[in-house]
């Protein structure tokens, strides 16, 4: 490219292995790629100068796509913009800048992108605002430049990694500024939804001579609330929950020392984020966090944790501020925890250590500051953990402990704790320039541009219509698909598992929306096709557009006496299931595979017709996960079903996962005729009516459901069946089992806005149900109403049982229950259960709640906590892979 300049390129852009895109030192390049950029182990990117006096070039990438730099672990992709001199006479690293508009960057482990300099190193800078960014590789702006006296130019250079999802480095990956006597500079990681940090983040170097032309980005110039004397630095905001794990095979290190050598200046590490924070280090090595100085008469580094909405949790060697040589000054460690109420925003240290340790001699040696709270929360600590402030003679550092509900503190503090009282009316600050991200993923319009579909001339989707049954193969030496050939032309695989259960035929279709026609079946063949036991492989289908599966069309896995793969269905848009999806295990042996249904940002909906289900046997069942992620409601019309005989030793318990992040949740199962009539699986008949049952029938032990929404959770009941004979059946939501002595199951149902539920609405159905039970939460109201004309059509919420009723847990964070005339909630038995209604606003019971309330007092008043707790945190906490 010699002299740079700007190019586009109006599709994806590889750059195989020992190609190389050269341009000379000092230019500017920028490259514009509609599609994605891909380099092979072994191509290169440079700019790289061999002259002392000299800049390396600027590099500019932007893509459409994702951006994926391979690596083999021991090599791999380069882009090098590297000044190189044997000496600095005004030389500097170049620049590398990437973007991703819609994309992920991924940085594989071999691969490197360096800015490295015997003068100021260069700036780093990647970026995915709408999606992941991954680094197992290396990221590196290294200086030799050491000190240069009254006019000091900067030593490392700032590197700066964004996502607007998730943000990984990795077990073997390296982020990196680093200098000599002028240190490094800022090293800024932020992640709209999760962070985690799990393998090294430095901006580290002795640092005792602080750069002025230009300053850095560690100083009160850029950061308004630190020293000016700032040689290093580390800042990690996190929209959602936050990371740093050293232990076992993870290498979570975020490292921030200075003063190695020479004098010594300050650095500093600030942690922030919206959800919980976890620093996980290991038994022994390095700190998971750490600020430390080593020469005389220094000063440890400032260390701040704070979660604005969730908990803070520490274990192992967790965070060190030391500078423990004669006349040294112990750092300043701050943590803070800001979620709502106990557990939520508890501080638990547990048994992990935190040290701001400063020198035993010398004339200025003291001990740091550890400070501790819990704003609305509990503050804990366990036997074996340590808050170590220790320096000086006497030991003169502080400890200071603080929390809402309680301060509970029992492992060694030195010196002498400060418990201060408990103190629930301060939340967590921070300062004015920091501006959480938040959990975009591309996000629905008007914000975002997802989903993504491929328009035909009219400005329709392109479709893949399928109308012929289709099957996945693996009994080839090369698995084939046969069939509809719209689908076929789509078709991959994944066979590196050891056994078929683990195999997978994979369906991408990129921008094209996927109908499966009434009447069809897409399903996976057995493997091997005939014998005693048979497994079969699962099923992926994905697309950035929408998925319709008609009524009568069915998506099926299915094994005889063996295992089956998982059933995978995400979409971008809006999915429509009117026909069915089964995930089946048939004989005696084997384990189904879970079934999975999520949208990235629409809606995913059921029809009335519509059935998903996981059929296991007796070594146990799979579960259901249904989920919108990022912007859209579920919307259950139809059956969900979990079933399992599951009574071999140790068997799994079919599970129900429904969730809707940023919308409601809605159950219609207020049906007249039930969905299965005369349903009889084992010799006993039911009445099945539409809705989400988890259930275990020839075990005591028994599956959950658990439901969460942003917004609102709707559930809409039943009464008996209309047309006799009337069988039994279960409620709109239910778990439980089905042997001799039966046990409810647990439902968790946590809304973030109102709760509705009406007629048999939830149930944990057992004779024995005090391990189960009934939980439902939600942020404004709680509306129970029995709308049917009879009692048949109750309990609203039911937990009872012939022998022990199950706990009901009813709560309006912010609002009131009521509960309607001829409405009942239910935990009788000859052993009572519990029913525990607990709102802000009051308790209006026009209804019957058996047995009475056991906490009135509670009714109202406890306003404390805004909202319930989310049961995860989003889809990928799921399991869900976006």
């Amino acid at each position: 490219m010699e002299a740079g300049g700007t190019f586009s390129v109006p599709k994806t852009l590889h750059i195989m292995s020992g190609g190389h895109i050269k341009t000379d030192p000092s230019s500017v390049l920028e490259i514009e790629i509609t599609g994605d950029f891909i380099m092979d182990d072994g191509a290169k990117v440079s700019g790289t100068t061999n002259a002392a006096n000299e800049t390396a070039a600027t590099v500019l990438i932007t893509t459409t796509g994702n951006v994926l730099l391979k690596g083999s672990g021991a090599s791999g992709a380069i882009i090098s913009m590297n000044q190189n001199g044997p000496s600095c006479s005004g030389g500097k690293g170049g620049k590398v800048d990437i973007l991703s508009t819609g994309g992920n960057i991924t940085v594989e482990s071999g691969a490197k992108v360096t800015v490295d300099a015997k003068c100021p190193a260069g700036e780093i800078e990647l970026k995915a605002p709408k999606g992941l960014v991954t680094i197992d590789g290396l990221l590196s702006s290294e200086s030799k430049l050491t000190g240069t006296g009254g006019n000091q130019r900067p030593g490392g250079g700032p590197v700066t990694i964004v996502a607007g999802c998730d943000l990984t480095v990795g077990t073997m990956g390296i982020v990196r500024s680093k200098g000599r006597d002028p240190g490094a500079d800022l090293v800024h990681l932020e992640g709209g939804c999760d962070v985690a940090v799990l393998g090294l983040v430095q901006s580290t170097g002795p640092g005792h001579a602080v750069p002025n032309n230009p300053v850095n980005h560690c100083n009160n110039l850029n950061r308004p609330d630190k020293q000016s004397n700032s040689t290093a630095c580390v800042e990690i905001w996190s929209g959602g929950t936050l990371t740093i794990n050293a232990f076992d095979a993870n290498n979570g290190q975020v490292n921030a020392d200075t003063a190695q050598s020479g004098g010594h200046q300050r650095s500093w590490i600030d942690m922030f984020a919206s959800g919980n924070i976890s620093i996980i280090g290991d038994v022994a090595g390095s700190y998971a966090v750490h600020a430390n100085q080593s020469v005389t008469n220094a000063d440890g580094g400032i260390i701040t944790v704070k979660s604005v909405g969730g908990s803070v949790t520490t274990s192992g060697l967790a965070v060190q501020a030391n500078a423990t040589k004669a006349g040294s000054r112990g750092g300043e460690i701050t943590i803070h925890a800001g979620g709502a109420g106990a557990p939520d925003g508890n501080l638990d240290f547990g048994s992990s250590s935190i040290q701001a340790r400063g020198g035993n001699a010398g004339t200025f040696s003291s001990g740091g500051t550890i400070e501790g709270v819990s704003f609305t929360g509990a503050l804990l600590g366990t036997v074996g953990g340590q808050l170590n402030a220790g320096g000086g003679v006497p030991a003169n550092g502080t400890v200071t402990l603080q929390s809402c509900v309680g301060t509970a503190y029992n492992g060694a503090v030195t010196p002498a704790v400060t418990i201060n009282p408990d103190d629930c009316a301060g939340a967590v600050s921070l300062p004015a320039y920091v501006v959480l991200p938040t959990c975009s993923c591309g996000g629905p319009p008007p914000n975002g541009s997802c989903p993504v579909c491929e328009l035909d001339g009219g400005g329709m989707p392109v479709t893949v219509v399928v109308d012929q049954n289709t099957t996945v193969d693996f009994n080839p030496a090369i698995p084939a698909c046969v069939g509809d050939a719209d689908l076929c032309a789509f078709f991959t695989y994944d066979k590196t598992g050891l056994t078929p259960d683990t195999w997978k035929g994979i369906f991408d279709l990129g921008g094209k929306k996927l109908v499966v026609m009434a009447g069809v079946t897409v399903k996976t063949a057995q493997v091997p096709p005939a014998g005693s036991e048979r497994a079969a492989p699962g099923i992926e289908i994905r697309t950035t557009c929408e998925v319709v599966v008609e009524l009568s069309a069915v998506i099926l896995v299915e094994s005889y006496n063996d295992k089956t793969g998982d059933v995978v269905i995400h979409a971008d848009g809006k999915i429509t299931i009117d026909g069915e999806v089964t995930n089946r295990v048939t004989g005696t042996l084997g384990v189904p595979g879970n079934i999975t249904i999520s949208s990235y940002c629409g809606d995913v909906t059921t029809g009335p017709m519509s059935l998903i289900q996981n059929i296991g046997i007796d070594r146990g069942g799979g579960d259901i996960i249904i989920a919108s992620c990022c912007g859209g409601d579920v919307v259950l019309n139809g059956l969900v079903l979990a079933r399992a005989k599951a009574h071999a030793t140790g068997a799994p318990k079919p599970d129900i996962y429904i969730a809707a992040f940023e919308g409601d949740v809605v159950v219609n199962a207020n049906t007249a005729e039930p969905f299965f009539d005369e349903y009889n699986p084992f010799g006993t008949k039911y009445d099945i009516f539409p809705g989400v049952l988890s259930w275990v029938t020839h075990a005591s032990n028994p599956g959950s459901v658990t439901m969460q929404a942003s917004g609102n959770v709707e559930v809409y009941g039943h009464g008996d069946d209309a047309t006799p004979p009337v069988r039994p059946s279960f409620a709109a939501i239910a778990t439980g089992t089905g042997t001799s002595n039966p046990r409810g199951g647990k439902v968790d149902v946590r809304a973030g806005e109102n709760a509705i539920g009406t007629d048999r609405a939830l149930e944990s159905f057992g004779n024995d149900n005090l391990i189960g039970g009934i939980k439902l939460w939600a942020g404004g109201d709680v509306n129970l109403a029995r709308l049917g004309a009879n009692n048949s059509f109750g309990p609203v919420v039911d937990s009872a049982g012939s022998k022990k009723g199950g706990p009901n847990e009813i709560r309006a964070f912010q609002g009131a229950i009521t509960i309607a005339p001829n409405t009942l909630v239910d935990a009788s038995a000859p052993v009572l259960g519990v029913n525990l209604l607990t709102s802000c606003v009051g308790v209006t019971n026009s209804g019957t709640v058996s047995p009475p309330d056991a906490n009135a007092a509670d009714d109202a008043g406890v306003c404390a906590q805004t909202s319930p707790a989310p049961l995860f945190a989003d889809c990928k906490a799921l399991g869900v892979n976006n």
